[in-house]
């Protein structure tokens, strides 16, 4: 695609998932890190504004019927990838369609731990509407808090 930068990370001996992620070209983007873990969907990129501002990137895509381990697995890998001193984002298909995003409200252990693993970084969820069907599956995961709660602007140009 003309103008943009392309990013993928495909399964290893499967078919379909993996990520992938277009990054336009008017932003100075590097490919950083992949997970560290063969089983986890991910990766991650730094951009830079034309403005000097840099932010990282991580894309993630977790199957359905992923388990407990490798969630745990993932948790590590956004807890890995946040802890830089850059303003962290988070997005992909993570199929927690047993989340209620305004009040945290879960019914599984594997949405209990990713609950967990988003207060634990302090990062906050910011996709309102419903991504498939009536679920919230894909996120936009962000850091930063204000005292009334999750910021919605998130202050890259």
């Amino acid at each position: 695609l003309d103008g943009y930068e392309l990013y993928t990370y495909e399964r290893k001996d499967k078919h379909g998932g993996g990520v992938l992620v277009y990054i336009k070209d008017l932003y100075t983007s590097t490919l950083i890190d992949v997970a560290k873990d063969d089983m986890i969907e991910a990766i991650w990129l730094e951009i830079k504004s034309f403005l000097g501002n840099c932010i990282r990137l991580g894309i993630f895509y977790r199957p359905p019927d992923q388990s407990r381990e490798f969630d745990i697995l993932m948790c590590q890998e956004i807890a890995r990838g946040c802890s830089t001193s850059m303003k962290s984002f988070v997005i992909g298909d993570f199929n927690y369609p047993d989340i209620n995003w305004e009040n945290m409200e879960v019914k599984n252990v594997a949405s209990q731990i990713f609950i967990d693993c988003i207060l634990d970084n302090f990062l906050c969820q910011s996709v309102s509407k419903s991504t498939r069907q009536d679920t919230i599956l894909d996120l936009v995961v962000v850091e930063g808090f204000n005292s009334s709660g999750c910021r919605r602007n998130f202050g890259f140009q």
